[in-house]
């Protein structure tokens, strides 16, 4: 059964798909990241609903990570403390999550330190209402007070398990990484993809209704036609790789 836990203190791009997997990558950066004020929302699933909220605070002195209390974002968080993980751990089913928050650091650093750590958790697809599990990578740098927000990721099938680092462009599993979309001139300009791509352009507002769709092989592209619609995901697909930018036309 699911707990729900509050603490008395307040708590506070580009996407990629591969074989099921849905990457975000943040690059984000804090400075002073323990002795400031400072938010940072995090949207893991970009469908423009906030599910993360990490935060600062000087009296008391923390740092601070709280699901977004819609309970619809779950922490993995077994035994009453925070799970840190390592790249390669499962994240499944068999596994304790909680709605709520934890303290990373305060006067002395809770959490792993100098080094890329993972968190897991499961989000809700507010569409269909299934769960997804899925990992968020961040890094404390203890030594000159830096916080980073690196990457998120989760598994588009539901309730199929992750495991923390999988999908990471930082280990090479996406041969797409270095693919470029962009608007411009009433279209959208694709560069730096594989010579041998064969497969789909579609395009999706946040809601997930398809705007547009077509075929498309080579190593760069300029589609004409496109609509101006807002934000909306543009996503790739061979059939076995998927990558997905979420851009304003």
């Amino acid at each position: 059964m699911q707990r729900i836990v509050v603490f008395f203190i307040t708590l506070m791009l580009s996407v990629s798909l591969s074989a099921g997997i849905i990457r975000t990558e943040y690059n984000f950066q804090q400075k002073d990241a323990v002795n400031s004020e400072w938010t940072k929302s995090i949207d893991v699933n970009q469908d423009g609903i906030t599910d993360i909220i990490f935060a600062a605070h000087i009296y008391p002195q923390s740092l601070t990570m709280v699901d977004s209390a819609n309970l619809a974002t779950c922490i993995l968080y077994p035994d009453e403390t925070p799970d840190f993980l390592e790249a390669g751990d499962s994240i499944n089913d068999s596994m304790e999550y909680m709605s709520g928050g934890f303290i990373l650091a305060g006067s002395v650093a809770l959490m792993p330190t100098q080094t890329t750590t993972y968190i897991g958790f499961k989000v809700m697809n507010r569409s269909t209402l299934t769960w997804h599990f899925g990992w968020l990578s961040v890094k404390l740098d203890w030594i000159h007070d830096i916080f980073y927000i690196k990457e998120a990721a989760f598994n588009d099938e539901e309730e199929k398990p992750i495991k923390a680092g999988q999908g990471s462009l930082s280990v090479g599993e996406n041969i797409l990484s270095r693919v470029k979309i962009f608007p411009a001139n009433s279209g959208l300009t694709i560069e730096n993809l594989p010579a041998d791509f064969k497969g789909k352009l579609l395009i999706h507002d946040l809601s997930g209704r398809l705007l547009f769709q077509c075929d498309l092989q080579g190593s760069g592209a300029f589609i004409s036609g496109i609509s101006r619609s807002g934000i909306a995901l543009v996503t790739l697909n061979n059939g076995q790789i998927r990558y997905s930018r979420k851009i304003f036309l």
